[in-house]
C-alpha cells in the first residue's frame, strides 16, 4: 500500500503531466529555433502559422505511421549542432538544407519522445522502404518523397555519414531523431536514427 508521501508525489507527477500536455494550444515559434532545450510538449494547433512564405515547408506527413504535424524552421544551436524544434510535436526544417521540392538534399529533424508522452518522430523506427513522406510548402502545394532506408548511427558519425549516404543513394530528404540510451557527458541519446528517403516521380 502506498503511503501518503509517494500518493501525494503521485498526484503531482499526474497533475504536471496534465498541464504540460492539456494546456491552451501551443504557439509555434515563427523563426529560426537555435536553442536545444526541453520542449513545449503541448501540441500545437493543427492549423499551424499563417504566415509562411509560399516556399516553406508547412505540414509533414507519413501516413504508413500516422503522423501529421506543423513544420517550423531551425538552425544552428550553440553547441553547433542542429537544434531541436521548441515542441515536441512538430517537425523542424534545418535552414541551412535545401528546401523541399529544390535541388540537394533537405533535412528534417523532430523529437522522439518528451518527458511525458512521444514526440512526432516516436514511431519513426517503424517505417520501411518504399513509405511515402509528404511535406506541404506555405503556397498549398505538396513535394512527396519515398523512403529509401532507414540507419542508426553514433551522433558523432550521423552527419558525415548521412551526406556519404545521401551522395550515395540521391536521396533527397532526411528524417533524423534520437535513438539509443541516453548519455548524460554529452547530455542526449548517443545515437541518432536517419531515414533517407528520394523525391517521388
Amino acid at each position: 500500500m502506498l503511503g501518503a508521501g509517494l500518493v501525494a508525489v503521485a498526484v503531482v507527477g499526474l497533475v504536471q503531466r496534465f498541464d504540460a500536455t492539456h494546456g491552451d494550444p501551443a504557439v509555434i515559434d515563427d523563426g529560426v529555433v537555435t536553442q536545444t532545450g526541453d520542449p513545449d510538449e503541448t501540441p500545437p494547433d493543427p492549423a499551424c502559422l499563417s504566415d509562411y512564405a509560399d516556399d516553406d515547408p508547412k505540414r509533414f506527413s507519413v501516413a504508413s505511421i500516422d503522423v501529421t504535424g506543423c513544420m517550423q524552421k531551425v538552425g544552428v544551436d550553440r553547441e553547433d549542432r542542429i537544434a531541436a524544434p521548441s515542441n515536441l510535436h512538430v517537425a523542424g526544417w534545418f535552414v541551412d538544407a535545401a528546401r523541399p521540392g529544390t535541388e540537394g538534399l533537405s533535412i528534417v529533424v523532430g523529437h522522439q519522445t518528451g518527458k511525458y508522452v512521444g514526440g512526432i518522430f516516436d514511431h519513426l523506427v517503424d517505417v520501411e522502404a518504399g513509405d511515402e513522406i509528404t511535406i506541404e510548402l506555405g503556397d498549398g502545394s505538396v513535394e512527396s518523397y519515398t523512403i529509401t532506408s532507414a540507419e542508426t548511427h553514433p551522433v558523432e558519425d550521423t552527419m558525415a555519414s548521412l551526406y556519404a549516404d545521401a551522395e550515395a543513394q540521391g536521396a533527397s530528404l532526411a528524417l533524423i531523431t534520437c535513438s539509443g540510451p541516453y548519455d548524460s557527458k554529452i547530455d542526449q541519446r548517443r545515437d541518432r536514427l536517419v531515414v533517407l528517403a528520394a523525391s517521388a516521380p
